[in-house]
């Protein structure tokens, strides 16, 4: 089946993202709601590298809505190709603590300040509806207090690739709790599920909620999950915090297995002259084989129904399947108005030299550099960065050498 009530047409979410924005600028100003703002941004870039989420040689314009309990966001993205986007577009109603919405989300889930295994800004985002709710305090049942301040996040979305299996789902759930004073821990999983020769109807949509996925007409579900961490320690105004992510690409008694990890440490310098922060980040997506041979090289972010991807990128970590990074990145605030930032980054691509990897076609190491510039002042803002990249990545046409990238953004 390749329609049913849980189908969605996302076609439609465009035009509608534009009626609500016509609808919503005409609302009273009533209390506690803010007129409708204008923002206009361009971006320019010499070619294309791999550390740059940037479309290219772009511009665009950014419209605003909040009132007591709606908020609306229009980003219109004209690319070079002569396209419109509405990436970063949404339309959500809140009530108490809870948030429900639809739009095209960037998603970054996990404890990391760069990336995420399971669901990271790497890929363009999906047209998506969703339900969020959080709380800032403990609990006031006594069975759950021990959980702390706590959120829960439940979205479904329509993917879209170019593999053989065209427009999947993507079900995506995560719990974050917050247990004791400056440790926090989550619980993730993504179900890929639906799509061209799959069921799209409700006892699929539940077996893709509770895990349901290896036997029968659900079978073809691609499921991944896990966990993450973050602790903190405050010295002062200086803090420092080490985190984790540990994401299964497949199941094994109903627990994750197959294990890809991140682990990373945050430096924040709040007492210095210039105040800084310092991250070190490891990333590790490469697979061994287990005893029933279910894991191996190649096993993250693929499936034999469905490709862990959206417009054909990782939804998780940039070096995609088979690879490891470790990134030294930095930010240092020279002025009120004046931020660099700077990163370096050493890549191992198709350490097992797959055939058809989305990235690079043979075994590849790379160090890439970025240097950047970030000013602000009133309603202007000013970016700038340079990258440096010393092997090409052929798969994705970055070469090798140098890249600039200028943004300007402008709010009315």
């Amino acid at each position: 089946m390749s329609h049913s009530f849980f189908t969605l047409n996302y076609r439609k979410l465009n035009l509608f993202f534009v009626i609500c924005i016509i609808l919503i600028s005409f609302i009273p100003q009533i209390a506690r709601s803010k007129p409708l703002n204008y923002t206009s941004w361009l971006n320019l870039e010499t070619k294309k590298s791999f550390l740059s989420n940037n479309l290219g040689n772009t511009s665009g314009l950014i419209f605003k809505k909040n009132t007591d309990n709606i908020d609306v966001k229009i980003n219109l993205t004209y690319t070079k190709d002569r396209n419109l986007l509405y990436d970063d577009s949404f339309l959500e109603t809140r009530f108490k603590s809870n948030t429900f919405g639809i739009g095209k989300i960037s998603r970054n889930w996990s404890f990391s300040p760069i990336t995420s295994l399971i669901l990271s800004k790497n890929a363009r985002p999906s047209d998506s509806v969703y339900f969020i709710t959080e709380t800032k305090e403990n609990p006031d049942n006594r069975l759950f207090s021990w959980l702390g301040p706590s959120s829960f996040e439940l979205f479904n979305s329509k993917l879209t690739n170019h593999a053989k299996n065209q427009d999947p789902m993507l079900l995506g759930i995560r719990a974050v709790i917050n247990p004791f004073n400056n440790f926090k821990f989550e619980l993730v999983k993504t179900s890929q599920w639906g799509g061209t020769g799959h069921e799209s109807n409700i006892p699929s949509f539940l077996n893709a909620v509770y895990g349901n996925s290896n036997e029968n007409k659900n079978s073809a579900i691609n499921q991944m999950a896990g966990f993450g961490f973050s602790f903190e320690n405050n010295r002062r105004k200086n803090s420092s915090r080490i985190y984790g992510q540990l994401i299964g690409e497949d199941e094994a008694g109903g627990f994750p297995s197959c294990f890809m990890n991140l682990f990373g440490s945050e430096f924040i310098f709040s007492e210095n002259k210039l105040p800084t922060t310092i991250v070190i980040e490891y990333v590790d997506t490469r697979i061994g084989y287990s005893s029933n041979l279910n894991c191996g090289p190649g096993t993250s972010y693929n499936n034999w129904v469905y490709k862990y991807t959206n417009y054909d990128v990782s939804l998780g970590a940039p070096i995609d399947t088979d690879g490891k990074s470790i990134s030294l990145w930095g930010k240092t605030k020279l002025t009120k108005n004046t931020d660099i930032i700077y990163r370096l980054q050493k890549n191992l691509i198709n350490d097992n030299n797959m055939t058809g990897h989305r990235l690079s076609s043979t075994r590849t190491k790379t160090i890439i550099s970025e240097l950047g510039i970030s000013w602000k002042l009133n309603k202007t803002i000013v970016k700038s960065n340079i990258i440096y990249q010393d092997h090409n990545i052929d798969q994705i046409n970055t070469p090798r050498g140098m890249s600039i990238n200028f943004k300007t953004q402008y709010s009315f």
